[in-house]
């Protein structure tokens, strides 16, 4: 007698069937993941960007030296260093880059323009490494240049960030998407 015997398991026919629903199931969800991927990497950038302002105004309380944040618009580039470059002077400098997706832009309403003029050309830094470049002044007394700056990405999203000048304390604004002209 030849008997079937009954064996368990899956079709290669169920297994595929199986796999195809599971690769819709994550075509449908990868939109999602990006854009929250892409919301958080904003959120840390602004946040790195905070936390260089911050410590600019920290560096000047504890050294008592006049520290400067400065910023290339429509550029990458910032860097916090002290105001005046003195010949043997060990204070720390602090350089960074934003990611190749964002840049930095000066805001219509900025109010760095009360820095005095012989200061907003000047730099530490060496001329030729950011040249057209805004400064954010930060006191020993713990006040600032009054400004505002937006951190852009690539989708024209924006985040203001606001520096108080009499406290020189650093707010960040919401997302917001600036209009295509």
């Amino acid at each position: 007698m030849n008997r079937r015997r009954s064996q368990r398991g899956y079709t290669l026919l169920e297994l595929l069937l199986v796999l195809g629903i599971l690769l819709v199931l994550a075509g449908l969800a990868f939109p999602g993941v990006m854009r929250i991927y892409g919301r958080h990497q904003f959120q840390t950038v602004v946040e790195d960007v905070r936390a260089h302002l911050a410590a600019s105004r920290l560096r000047a309380i504890d050294t008592g030296v006049v520290y400067q944040f400065s910023y290339e618009p429509n550029g990458q580039r910032f860097s916090v260093t002290p105001f005046e470059a003195a010949e043997g002077n060990s204070l720390p400098t602090l350089e960074g880059t934003l990611p190749e997706s964002f840049r930095f832009e000066t805001t219509d309403n900025d109010q760095t323009s009360s820095t005095p003029q012989s200061i907003t050309g000047a730099s530490t830094t060496d001329a030729s490494t950011m040249s057209n470049e805004v400064i954010i002044l930060f006191v020993p007394d713990g006040s600032a240049t009054e400004a505002a700056l937006d951190v852009v990405d690539e989708e024209n999203r924006f985040v203001r960030l606001s520096v108080r000048g009499l406290t020189g304390a650093v707010t960040v604004g919401g997302v917001q998407q600036r209009s295509s002209l």
